[in-house]
This record gives C-alpha cells, sequence and structure tokens, in this order.
C-alpha cells in the first residue's frame, strides 16, 4: 500500500465518519451543588468528564471544509479522551489540513487512540513507525490492528512476514493468511502463492519447522490440494530430524492409516518418541494404547500410571481418559465415583466433552445421585460445539426428563447434532418423521434419514427401511425385494430380529420354506423367542420340512422360557395331545396360566378344558412388524442405551 492510497483512504474514512450539519452553539452548563462543594475536574484522561458535543461538532464542521473550527473540536474530545477524535485529529495531521501540523503530534494522537484498541489508530500508527525504520514496534501495532480483525492489517501483516521468507516469519504469515481465508478476505490468491512457494523452498532446504508446516498444509488442504501421502512424507521428514509435534502427528496419521498403512505398532512407538521428548499430548496417547493392548502388550497398570502423570501436568485428554477408563471399568471393574472425578476435573479445565460426560453421569445417577437438572446444565455448557450434548438434550426433550415432553425442541436439537456429524441422530430423525413425533408424519424423509444413518453403519437404520418398503405406507409402494436385500445383509452378520423377519417374508410371501427354516433356525439358536415359536410351529405342521414333534417340543420350550405367551399356549397343547412329550394334563392347565396373562386365546382354551371341549386355538406364525427403536413409547425404557458418549478412550 502506498502513501498516496493510504492518504485517500484515510480521508475517506473520515468524511464517511464525520456527519453533516451546522454548528450548535453549545449549551451553558450549570453544576448545581445541594449540602456540598461539587467539584468537576477536566483532564486527559478517558475517565473524566465528557462533552459529547465536541465530537460531532468537529464532524459536523470537518464535512463543511472548516478544518480550523473541526480541529478545534477534534482537540477538545480527543483531549477528553474519545479515541475517535484522538484518531480523527492525527488524521487532519497527516493529510496537513491543520497549520502548522507535523507527524509528531499525529504520532502522539495516534498512540493515545491505539492504546484504547483503536484498531484504526493502531494500523495508522504502524504505518507511520514503519516508515521511520527505527524498531519493530509497527509490527506490534499490526498485530493489535489484525487481532480485531480489521483487513488491511491482516494483508499488510501477511506481505510483511512472506517478504522476509524465513522459516520464522513465514509460519507468521501462514497463521495470519489462515484467518483471512476464514474472513474470506479478497486478493489472497497471489499471497498464497507466494507463501506457500516460500515455506516449500524452505522445507527443501532442510528448514524443520518449515517442513512441519508443509506437510500440515497438505494435510488439511488449507492452501493446497488435500494430499494425504504427501503430508505423511513431509511429516515423517519432520520427526525423522526430532520435531515434536510432527512426532504426533506421525503416529496419530499411522493410527488411522492417514496417507500411508494403518500400523498401531509404528503409530506406539512415534508416541513413545514424543513422549520421551517431553510431550504430554503424546504420553496421554500412549497410555491409552498400553490400556487398550494397541501396538504393544497390555499393561493397565503401567498405562493408567502414564495416563496419571499427563494428568498431573494439566493434560485434559489424559484426564478425560482416565474418566472413561474408570467408566467403562477398562482396567479391571467399574469406579463410577472415580470416573465422575476425573470427568469433573477434566471438565473444569475447559473439555468439551468431558463435560458431556459429566452430564451422563448426572442423568444416569453414576458416581453422583440422579439429577436431571445438572445433567442439563453440563448438556447446555457445550450445546454449541458438541453433537453428542445436542443428541442428549434431544433425548431430554422427548422424554420430558426436565418438564413436559417437548418433541418439537427435540427434533431441533437432533438437526443441530446431524448437522454436526452425529449419524444416530439421522437415525431417530427417521423414527420421527416415520411416527409424525414433533413434525408432520413423511415416510418419504423418514426414509432418507434412515438412509444417512446406514452410510454410517447404523444397523437399526437399516432395518427400519427394510419394514418401511416391506409394509408400505401413505403412499409408499412396497419395494420388497431391496426389503429382502437390507435384512439379508444384516442377517448374514448375525442380526437375530433380521433373520426372524426375513424367515417370514420367506415363508409368507415368496413360500421357500427351505429358507425360512434356514433363518428360523439361526435366530432361534441366538434365543429370539419369535424365532423359536415359528421354528416349533413348522416342525410340529411338517410345512416345507419333515414334521417332527419332538422338536416342535423342543422349540415351544425354548421360546417359553422367555415367557413368550403363544409358545405357552402351544407347548400345553402339546402335553394335551401326549405329542412329542408324555400327557400331562396339569402340566398343560399351568402353562395356560400362565399364557392367559398376556393371551385372551390361552384364557379361552382353559375355559375349553374345563368344559372338557376338544376345541382349541392355537396361533400361527408370529412377527413382530415394528420399527426398532423405543425411544418414542410412553413405557419406561432404560436411558443408558439412549444417553451418548464415548465408550473407548481416544488419543
Amino acid at each position: 500500500m502506498n502513501d498516496a492510497s493510504d492518504n485517500i483512504e484515510a480521508s475517506s474514512i473520515l468524511k464517511k465518519e464525520l456527519t453533516g450539519g451546522q454548528i450548535v452553539i453549545a449549551g451553558l452548563l450549570i453544576i448545581l451543588a445541594l449540602g456540598g462543594a461539587l467539584i468537576w475536574e477536566i483532564s486527559s484522561s478517558a475517565t473524566n468528564f465528557y462533552d459529547p458535543k465536541s465530537f460531532s461538532l468537529g464532524q459536523s464542521a470537518f464535512e463543511d471544509g472548516r478544518y480550523d473550527d473541526a480541529a478545534h473540536w477534534y482537540q477538545s474530545a480527543a483531549t477528553q479522551g474519545k479515541a475517535e477524535a484522538q484518531y480523527a485529529l492525527a488524521m487532519m495531521y497527516i493529510h496537513q489540513q491543520i497549520a502548522d501540523g507535523d507527524l509528531q503530534q499525529a504520532k502522539s494522537w495516534l498512540v493515545r487512540a491505539a492504546q484504547q484498541d483503536f484498531a484504526k489508530a493502531q494500523y495508522q500508527l504502524g504505518l507511520l513507525l514503519e516508515k521511520e525504520h527505527k524498531n519493530n514496534m509497527y509490527e506490534h501495532w499490526f498485530d493489535e490492528a489484525a487481532k480485531q480483525g480489521m483487513s488491511h492489517a491482516i494483508l499488510h501483516l501477511i506481505k510483511l512476514y512472506d517478504a522476509r521468507n524465513t522459516p520464522k516469519d513465514s509460519e507468521k504469515a501462514l497463521t495470519w493468511l489462515l484467518k483471512a481465508q476464514h474472513q474470506h478476505l479478497k486478493q489472497l490468491l497471489p499471497l498464497q502463492t507466494s507463501v506457500l512457494s516460500h515455506i516449500k523452498e524452505q522445507a527443501q532446504h532442510g528448514e524443520l519447522q518449515s517442513m512441519y508446516l508443509l506437510a500440515n498444509i497438505y494435510r488439511q488442504g488449507t492452501m493446497s490440494k488435500k494430499n494425504s501421502k504427501k503430508a505423511y512424507q513431509w511429516m515423517l521428514k519432520a520427526a525423522q530430524h526430532h520435531h515434536i509435534q510432527a512426532s504426533e502427528s506421525i503416529a496419530s496419521m499411522l493410527l488411522k492409516g492417514e496417507g500411508v498403512a494403518k500400523d498401531i505398532k509404528q503409530a506406539f512407538h512415534w508416541y513413545q518418541v514424543a513422549s520421551q521428548a517431553g510431550s504430554s499430548q503424546a504420553k496421554s496417547a500412549l497410555g491409552c494404547l498400553m490400556v487398550l493392548g494397541l501396538g504393544t502388550t497390555q499393561d493397565t497398570q503401567q498405562g493408567m500410571e502414564i495416563l496419571k502423570s499427563a494428568a498431573q501436568e494439566g493434560n485434559v485428554s489424559a484426564t478425560r481418559n482416565l474418566g472413561i477408563i474408570e467408566a467403562e471399568g477398562l482396567n479391571g471393574d467399574i469406579n463410577d465415583t472415580a470416573a465422575f472425578q476425573w470427568f469433573k476435573r477434566a471438565s473444569d479445565l475447559g473439555d468439551v466433552a468431558a463435560s458431556n460426560y459429566l452430564g451422563v453421569m448426572y442423568a444416569l445417577g453414576r458416581g453422583v445421585a440422579a439429577d436431571m437438572k445438572q445433567a442439563r446444565h453440563y448438556f447446555e455448557n457445550v450445546q454449541d460445539v458438541d453433537p453428542q450434548a445436542q443428541f442428549n438434550l434431544a433425548i431430554m426433550e422427548t422424554r420430558g426428563l426436565t418438564g413436559y415432553v417437548h418433541d418439537d425442541k427435540a427434533v431441533y436439537w437432533l438437526e443441530q447434532a446431524e448437522r454436526n456429524g452425529n449419524d444416530r441422530a439421522s437415525f431417530v430423525l427417521g423414527l420421527f418423521y416415520a411416527k409424525g413425533q414433533g413434525v408432520h408424519q413423511d415416510i418419504p424423509k423418514a426414509m432418507e434419514y434412515y438412509q444417512r444413518a446406514i452410510k454410517h453403519g447404523h444397523i437399526d437404520a437399516t432395518y427400519n427401511l427394510a419394514m418401511l418398503e416391506y409394509q408400505g405406507d401413505d403412499g409408499l409402494s412396497l419395494d420388497i425385494d431391496h426389503a429382502i436385500e437390507l435384512l439379508t445383509s444384516l442377517a448374514k452378520k448375525g442380526d437375530a430380529k433380521s433373520q426372524t423377519m426375513l424367515a417370514h417374508i420367506e415363508s409368507t410371501v415368496n413360500m421357500n420354506f427351505q429358507r425360512a427354516h434356514y433363518w428360523y433356525q439361526q435366530a432361534a439358536q441366538q434365543n429370539d423367542a419369535i424365532a423359536q415359536f415359528d421354528l416349533a410351529n413348522m416342525y410340529r405342521s411338517g410345512r416345507g420340512i419333515a414334521q417332527n414333534d419332538k422338536l416342535a417340543v423342543y422349540w415351544y420350550q425354548r421360546a417359553a422360557q422367555h415367557d413368550y405367551a403363544p409358545a405357552q399356549n402351544a407347548l400345553a397343547y402339546m402335553y394335551l395331545q401326549g405329542r412329542g412329550v408324555h400327557k400331562n394334563l396339569k402340566k398343560a392347565k399351568s402353562l395356560l396360566q400362565q399364557a392367559s396373562k398376556n393371551l385372551p386365546q390361552a384364557q379361552e382354551n382353559l375355559s375349553h378344558i374345563s368344559s372338557r371341549s376338544s376345541h382349541f386355538t392355537l396361533l400361527s406364525s408370529m412377527v413382530d412388524q415394528g420399527l426398532r427403536g423405543n425411544l418414542l413409547t410412553t413405557e419406561a425404557i432404560d436411558l443408558s442405551q439412549w444417553f451418548q458418549m464415548k465408550r473407548q478412550p481416544f488419543p
């Protein structure tokens, strides 16, 4: 920026700030003292009496081109401590709009305004000092103005540091360049090209910090296209030359498989290197890996000692991770009291995740008396930045845990959580739209949310989408083939409910009894009561397989052990008829009495036995067509299955 453009810009700034109008004669200020003397002391201090008309009179005079009058009024307001007046007066000296004025007087007023954090004054003062070449104080004032977001100061600093072309100055240039990107400032492209070129050149000449900076540029894609492989290569070079932060970063990249094949053992090695160099963050990661036995032989005791050492050094991650380990019992037994204390310490240190954990501990009464108001307090403390806390607030609203149920507010928090990457929020939003709670029922939108959750491997969302496509609703066409495809994907992974539903579709829609028998058997072996009952029915009736009363009785007994009324009712029939088991009227009646608590047909069958009627009602294939997720029911639920917090410590 040249002198002429600076002057034009400063003059235009003044004209924008000064309003038109005629000079108004200031009224006489009368001070009445009642009961004692009232003394007004007027000095240059900003805290003393200030006549607000002085500055406005100066603005009016300046706008009219009456510079002598403007200078008089600005001088009055400036002397009284008005930073804007001090700046305006200084600019009049700079632009030679005051007779016999000089730059030293301008500098004096700019200093006073700059010391009051007036950004424009700080920037102009920096320009004056820079021209004098006496010292580096100009950097300080450019920096102060830039910290307040002044774009001219930010751009000036980038040019200043980049021109010096040293690793230290290039790092400063990069720091301000990233802030300028965040503010979407113009004129950045040539600056980006220059700064990146200098950092690359320095890195290639073996400058250690420049290697690290270049690695992060490639890793984050801040000034060039993201390139994980190049990021890893430069990060490794820096780490091999004993750069502590690079050692930490290379460990993290190896742990995640970022730009290189995942190698937890090598990650452990680099965390060791950084830890030995004094990094408490690396020490925290090292302790976690030892507790979990990742990349090294598991040594819970030593891992805990390392974590506690890092926590004593004030490392927040270590403090939080100690809480997770105690809460999950990863070092032996669960210790909720210790977990709560660690989370409290981490939260007090400003850790977002720990505040969410504290909320969960209060909500579930773990390590502390249950207190939903306190839980809400901690969730709300981090509601703007933590998607898990946002999700947990939704749980509180939809269950009415601190007052009334507010499904609409729950939907709001779920939407916030989903925008911040919480995939479970996508699943729950699917539930809300499928059921029409808190929103108008919208099956296609429910399916859309389920599909989003499925991309993150959410099993319940996959199942619910399959059920919507199987059942059809509100004009939604059936897509049984896709429903079968989704259920099959879950069934192959061992999901019992999907296996049971798939078997039901195969037996009732496709009439493929062989496949139905296979999937019923898979689910039955996982103690799914409905699958056990339906499998027993197949054996009893011989439908699609060889008839076998003994196997029918066996599976009815297995299902009845779950207090499953249809199975108790059917088993009573087998005892009455002596099919697959010896006749036993007493046993049959006992089973029917148990079943009659939940099954009207069982009560009817008891009546038939009493009247010696041969009539007996058996139920055919059963199926649970409900959607997964009991959050929106009115029944009591296990809140621990819904409140979210990470279950594993993370480096």
